[in-house]
C-alpha cells in the first residue's frame, strides 16, 4: 500500500465506537527502511502517536481495539520524503515521492519523479540526500584518514559566559506557507466547527493558507499538500 494513500485516513476504535484522528503523517526508522508509526490529530487538533503494531488494520479507514493504543509521547523522526536519490554512477535517479509499505510497516519500494522503484535495501541515508547502490557498500571506507596533528600547534580559544551563549542559541526555523500554493488538497480539511477549508483535488491558495492560519490547522495543510 502507498504510504501517499494511508495519510489523511480516519482512525476509529472498535471498543468506544468512535473515529478518533486522522493520520498526519509518517514516523520511520533511523535508516528509511521501516514505518514505524504515524503522528496523528483528533477534532481539538491535539496530536497523539500510534505505533503501527497497534493498529489492527488498515483499508478505507485504520482501524484500532481501544483509545489505549493512541500514545501522548509525540515525537518527530525524519523522512525519505522529497529526498534526492543518487546512483553509485552518479545519475539523477529523482526525489522520493512516494513509498510502498507492508502491513508491517517494512518498506518495500520508493516511488521516484523519474518513475523509478528504488529497493530501500540497496539504499544509503546520507545527510542531503540517499546513496543508491545495487552491489554492497561500507560507507566506513570513504571516511577521510586523520591526519597526525603537532600538540604544539593546537590553539585552544576560551570562551566567555556571555560570548558562548550568545554564540550558540539556535536560530528558530520559520516555515514559508507560500510554498505550497499552488499544491493539490490530497484530502479534505475542516477547521472549527467542522467549517470546511478545503476539498479533495482542490487547488491550494492564499485564501485557503488564510483559512487554515484563522483555524490554527496550517500544519495540517503543509501535510495534505501534494
Amino acid at each position: 500500500m502507498n504510504l501517499s494513500n494511508i495519510i489523511g485516513k480516519q482512525i476509529y476504535t472498535i471498543y468506544e465506537g468512535e473515529m478518533v484522528g486522522t493520520i498526519l503523517a509518517a514516523n520511520f526508522n533511523y535508516d528509511y527502511k521501516r514505518v514505524i508509526g504515524f503522528t496523528i490529530f483528533n477534532k481539538e487538533d491535539d496530536e497523539f502517536y500510534l505505533p503501527i503494531s497497534n493498529i489492527k488494520s488498515i483499508g478505507d479507514f485504520v482501524i484500532i481495539s481501544n483509545k489505549t493504543k493512541l500514545q501522548n509521547n509525540i515525537f518527530q523522526t525524519g523522512s525519505p520524503m522529497y529526498t534526492q536519490i543518487l546512483d553509485n554512477d552518479a545519475n539523477d535517479c529523482g526525489r522520493i515521492i512516494d513509498i510502498d509499505i507492508n502491513n508491517s510497516g517494512v518498506i518495500n519500494y520508493y516511488f521516484t519523479s523519474n518513475s523509478m522503484q528504488v529497493k530501500p535495501n540497496s539504499t544509503y541515508v546520507r545527510k542531503d540526500f540517499i546513496y543508491y547502490s545495487p552491489n554492497k557498500v561500507f560507507i566506513s571506507n570513504y571516511k577521510p584518514r586523520s591526519k597526525k596533528v603537532d600538540p604544539s600547534k593546537i590553539v585552544v580559544k576560551i570562551l566567555n559566559d556571555n560570548e558562548s551563549a550568545t554564540r550558540f542559541i539556535p536560530s528558530k526555523i520559520q516555515y514559508n506557507p507560500e510554498s505550497i500554493l499552488g499544491r493539490i488538497a490530497k484530502g479534505d480539511l475542516f477547521g472549527f466547527n467542522n467549517e470546511i477549508i478545503i476539498k479533495t483535488n482542490q487547488t491550494i491558495t492564499k485564501k485557503t493558507i488564510d483559512d487554515a492560519t484563522k483555524h490554527n490547522r496550517l500544519n495540517q495543510l503543509y501535510y495534505i499538500a501534494n
